[in-house]
């Protein structure tokens, strides 16, 4: 929901899409659409808040699919199976955005060799990935970065 952002053109497409990147932790929602507001309230939701009143047609549509599917047994597996590919999916989207961040950090502070970039984005262990955030914010060049962060 916050309205700033970073704009990285080298993930541009040659047919004019773009993506656009959603949190349900934003913090601006009068720059927002009310309906963008409930929708990723709910997302962001567990399940128990997931059932109160969000005051959103295609939220109460959403929250009557999901109440139906519950019911039904064979669409229970079905959820639970989609639910653990969307946790799943979720840990490589949030690996890919600490590894764009860290590149990012290190960008301000000179050139990022692609070498140095690729190890970056191989590390996938979320401890790891926060140590090496941490140490791209304090550096004073990338090289000491890569010395300390043993890349």
């Amino acid at each position: 929901m916050k309205s700033s952002f970073l704009e990285d053109e080298s993930f541009s497409y040659d047919d004019g899409s773009y993506t656009v990147f959603l949190s349900t932790k934003g913090e601006n929602r009068d720059e927002v659409p009310k309906e963008l507001v409930s929708f990723l309230e709910y997302a962001g939701a567990d399940r128990e808040q997931a059932e109160k009143d969000f005051h959103d047609e295609y939220v109460s549509r959403l929250q009557e699919t999901v109440a139906k599917i519950r019911q039904d047994r064979e669409m229970g597996v079905r959820y639970m199976l989609f639910s653990e590919l969307l946790k799943d999916e979720f840990l490589a989207g949030e690996a890919k955005g600490k590894a764009y961040s860290i590149i990012m950090f290190l960008n301000v502070l000179g050139d990022v060799s692609e070498e140095l970039a690729s190890k970056i984005r191989q590390v996938t262990d979320a401890e790891k990935q926060d140590e090496l955030l941490k140490l791209a914010a304090v550096s004073k060049t990338v090289e000491e970065f890569e010395e300390k962060a043993g890349l």
